[in-house]
């Protein structure tokens, strides 16, 4: 049975002993994290900064998980609260793939170092002293939400405005505080990154910042909006609804070794295109999928081809 976690539910029942707490498991964290990149998928939610509108309609395309996971009702400020957590997590686990003395391993989906650098960290950080043993599958979909990144391993390609396809369409929020028990990383003055911070020079990161729904202001039609904005999730939830199920087997690093291994046992393309080729796929994860399709090795030896001409 995954792993349970429980938060407050932002209504509780004075009748009765009803649960009062919400609870998330791991297959129900990476379903809110669909739902979510559904509505980026539309060009919304810059950041994964929902409208309460868009809440709502993940609220009640989610409905019925606490059958799956017992405990409370989810309400719309739960869902938002819960993924405000998994965002303070994915900051957590960034922050630590980019110090000195700390890696990644891309199957296991986990942060390593050897025992002393966990030791001394962990010294000043004993609250997050989970990051030791848990692994983190949703370490790549929740980058590609917050941070427009696609993962290569121990560091990740941040695609430049210039390549982004995905316009922007809905009308920057006033700023507002963070969601509950999230934390949020400072937006870096730079793109490229000069050096890792010293794993015993990071200050502890104890007190973390809870925040409060935005205060957005009421706008005519809104019923309108709710409505519409529910039926567009809901529809691209159910065409995403096949990876509700998947496991981390499933995840982007995992698929592009796969297509990798493919390449290689094929052994149709010179070792320089297929070298430009695993170049090709670190920039383009859907370049994967599309390898695993194809099908017989001839033809994706070609597709490939067309792909690296096109590239230069």
């Amino acid at each position: 049975m995954p792993k349970t976690t429980e938060v407050d539910a932002d209504e509780a029942s004075v009748e009765g002993p009803a649960p009062v707490r919400a609870i998330f498991n791991a297959e129900i964290d990476r379903k809110l994290v669909t739902a979510v990149q559904a509505i980026r998928a539309t060009g919304k939610g810059r950041s994964g900064n929902l409208q309460d509108a868009q809440w709502t309609s993940i609220m009640r395309t989610l409905a019925g998980t606490e059958v799956e996971t017992g405990g409370a009702e989810k309400t719309a400020a739960s869902w938002k609260g819960r993924f405000g957590t998994l965002k303070a997590e994915y900051n957590t686990v960034k922050t630590l793939r980019d110090m000195s003395g700390f890696g990644w391993d891309n199957e296991k989906q986990i942060v390593t170092a050897s025992d002393d650098v966990w030791d001394r960290w962990i010294a000043k950080n004993p609250k997050k002293k989970k990051w030791r043993t848990t692994a983190f599958p949703l370490y790549d979909d929740i980058g590609g939400i917050v941070d427009g990144t696609v993962a290569t391993g121990s560091n990740a390609f941040r695609p430049s405005s210039t390549q982004s396809t995905e316009p922007e369409t809905n009308t920057p929020e006033p700023p507002s505080s963070p969601p509950p028990s999230a934390s949020y990383a400072p937006a870096s003055s730079s793109s490229t990154i000069t050096r890792k911070r010293s794993a015993i020079d990071l200050d502890s990161e104890d007190n973390t910042p809870g925040y409060t729904s935005s205060n957005q202001r009421k706008r005519a039609g809104a019923s309108t909006t709710r409505a519409q904005g529910m039926l567009e999730i809901a529809s691209a939830v159910k065409d995403l609804s096949g990876s509700f199920s998947q496991s981390s087997e499933n995840t982007t690093p995992v698929r592009r070794q796969r297509a990798i291994k493919l390449i290689q046992s094929d052994n149709l393309l010179s070792e320089t295109d297929e070298l430009r080729a695993f170049r090709l796929m670190r920039r383009d994860p859907s370049l994967a999928d599309t390898l695993l399709a194809i099908t017989p090795g001839t033809k994706r030896a070609r597709y490939i081809q067309l792909e690296l001409e096109e590239d230069g």
